[in-house]
């Protein structure tokens, strides 16, 4: 009976021992998440305060460019400095530099601040290595490059929202060098196809596009079968004089398109491609079939910059 009563005290101990283990480890992971919730909350704060210095230099000093991929934030207590470069960002007007924005600069968990290149330009996060609420870890578990689509990681908890708020913000730029001759290529491909579409019409008709966005990769085809090539479909194949390009016309490896409106079919840039006024194919600058194009095509803020257009009514 004691023996029996003794095995009984032993288990029972072994279940109290293992709840209260339980218990330690859930109010430890609790408490270590808060503290990270915390964490989130500073990032948040800190973002949007560098995000602000960041649009005031731009106001002032005309950001151009950043020359590197990923620059640490440590150059916002510099006072005066000599030509147009800071650390690897590029000024158009440095002289107008207002320094220093801040006394001591940012950091996260000891780890300074950053401005990388993602895919629609540069963005500020927290440094590499730093730890946020939601268990990923910058540049670790979640690994940001130049392919990176931070706008989408931005709306979502997974990635980089916390309570509703970025931890991560866009940093806007004067026109840069880059995209300006961007915006020269693309007003050349953009005749480039326009003329190519003129001339398969002409002498194929063409009859119609078989979706709302169409990507122009087949222009290199030599000969196919049936009256489809791609999206497009032609009414007489044994007049295609393919291939119309060696190579089909892309811009930062991104295909152009045609996309059917109201007012017909209108060939662009990709979506994801930047413009140099900031705008974005698809994102800032989303287009649909109720979208008026030719309004668009006469305004520098949309599609027409310096006078070039960015896109061309195709008709048929």
């Amino acid at each position: 009976m004691l023996a029996k009563e003794s095995s009984n005290k032993w288990w029972i101990q072994l279940l109290l021992a293992i709840i209260s283990l339980v218990v330690i480890v859930a109010v430890t992971r609790y408490f270590v998440f808060q503290a990270k919730r915390i964490g989130d909350r500073q990032i948040a704060q800190d973002i949007s305060q560098l995000s602000d210095i960041f649009n005031q230099i731009n106001q002032t000093c005309k950001i151009l460019e950043f020359k590197n991929k990923k620059e640490s934030i440590n150059f916002l207590t510099v006072k005066e400095f000599s030509g147009s470069l800071l650390g690897s960002m590029l000024l158009r007007e440095p002289n107008n530099w207002q320094g220093p924005y801040l006394d001591e600069n940012l950091t996260i968990e000891g780890r300074e601040y950053q401005i990388i290149r993602a895919k629609d330009g540069y963005y500020i996060l927290p440094g590499d290595g730093v730890s946020l609420s939601n268990e990923q870890i910058i540049n670790k578990t979640l690994n940001i490059n130049k392919y990176t689509d931070i706008e989408n990681l931005m709306k979502d908890p997974k990635y980089l929202l916390s309570e509703g708020k970025p931890l991560a913000a866009y940093v806007n730029m004067s026109q840069n060098p880059e995209l300006i001759k961007n915006d020269e290529l693309i007003a050349q491909h953009i005749q480039t196809l326009k003329d190519i579409f003129y001339t398969i019409n002409k002498e194929c008709k063409i009859i119609a596009f078989r979706y709302k966005k169409n990507i122009i990769d087949f222009l290199n085809v030599k000969s196919f079968m049936s009256n489809i090539v791609g999206p497009m479909s032609i009414k007489y194949r044994d007049k295609w004089q393919g291939p119309y390009l060696d190579n089909n016309l892309s811009i930062r490896n991104i295909f152009y398109q045609i996309i059917k409106t109201k007012k017909g079919y209108y060939i662009l840039p990709g979506d994801g491609v930047q413009l140099s006024n900031g705008k974005i194919i698809g994102k800032t600058l989303v287009i649909n079939k109720c979208t008026d194009i030719d309004l668009l095509l006469s305004d520098s803020n949309d599609l027409n910059i310096n006078k070039k257009p960015m896109a061309a009514k195709l008709d048929f």
